[in-house]
């Protein structure tokens, strides 16, 4: 992306640390306060407080990571790599997911699909990277070297792989990732605006507006985060194996704590 000429800019590290941050304090307190609100405390205001921010965090940190995750598409030289890290990570964040929501049920598949409403989706976010992420290495390496930027072939594939992307990434059974195919459309939308960090945050907003129009709290977070992609610089920032490593297992640790907080919290098994 375009160097910024704002006094204030952050790089790809500082985006990465607020979106770990956001992400992970954001699911821990969903899950966390659901615990108390599945119970006896449902009218429970402060957990009500701390369920609703949650899920303002979380959603804040939404945008950032489609930022980050586009850039590491397009910048590195072994994709094989890094859909391996990507898959090894969503692998096993499902399985401490899937702990940490439903305990030892999720060993004997008792728990039905979205019975636990503080995860919505079937697959968790790594799911949705890694079908977005697919989508824009069709578009930006198959795509848009075989065919000139405008022509109907180069129009035409590039809104199928668009289409058949949300598809996979919203399949009501089975297949439904978290964020879905606003995660893939939101992709997309980094993608094809790179460089323009003012319409990508308008169409961020857009986007957010038709899925999450009726609840305007909600919609402010990923609006927020998107701000990040203002004050973008496109440097990388601190580059080391140890932070690549923290980057892609950050996540499974989070819900790996959360089995343990909800089993002494909740008593699970």
């Amino acid at each position: 992306m375009e160097q910024q000429k704002s006094r204030f800019s952050l790089n790809a590290f500082q985006i990465k640390v607020l979106a770990l941050f956001f992400y992970i304090a954001g699911k821990s307190l969903i899950q966390i306060s659901y615990l108390h609100l599945e119970g006896e405390t449902f009218s429970s205001l402060l957990w009500t407080v701390l369920f609703i921010a949650g899920n303002f965090m979380h959603l804040m940190a939404v945008p950032m990571i489609a930022l980050l995750t586009v850039e590491a598409v397009m910048k590195t030289r072994n994709l094989r790599q890094y859909f391996t890290r990507l898959g090894f990570a969503a692998v096993l964040t499902e399985i401490l997911l899937d702990l940490a929501a439903y305990g030892g049920k999720c060993f004997d598949f008792s728990h039905g699909f979205l019975e636990n409403p503080a995860i919505k989706a079937d697959l968790n976010f790594y799911f949705t990277l890694i079908i977005g992420s697919v989508a824009v290495v069709l578009m930006d390496r198959v795509i848009n070297k075989r065919f000139r930027a405008g022509s109907v072939p180069y129009v035409l594939l590039n809104v199928l792989v668009i289409l058949v992307s949300c598809f996979l990434a919203q399949v009501p059974t089975g297949l439904r990732c978290e964020q879905g195919g606003l995660g893939v459309l939101m992709m997309c939308a980094v993608y094809f605006f790179y460089g323009n960090p003012l319409i990508t945050l308008i169409v961020i907003a857009v986007l957010q507006v038709i899925a999450l129009g009726s609840n305007f709290l909600l919609v402010l977070a990923p609006i927020l985060g998107g701000l990040t992609i203002l004050f973008y610089n496109g440097n990388e920032g601190r580059k080391t194996g140890l932070i690549r490593l923290v980057t892609y297992i950050a996540y499974p640790i989070c819900y790996g704590i959360l089995i343990f907080v909800l089993g002494i919290v909740g008593g699970r098994t």
